[in-house]
């Protein structure tokens, strides 16, 4: 009980501040969304042409 009373100001104090917010979590900006969303599928993408690459030496 005394955990969560004493989580609860501490995340409003966070969400409060749009900066820090940002900071937190960067995925809720749809421009950080899909520069992440490229990113992931360009470490896939990569990944991907080194393992064709290593199976067909």
């Amino acid at each position: 009980m005394m955990v969560v009373h004493d989580a609860a100001p501490f995340s409003r104090s966070m969400t409060g501040s749009p900066r820090l917010r940002t900071a937190i979590s960067p995925m809720s900006d749809p421009h950080y969304r899909k520069f992440g969303v490229l990113l992931l599928l360009a470490i896939s993408a990569l990944g991907w042409l080194a393992l064709v690459y290593f199976l067909l030496r």
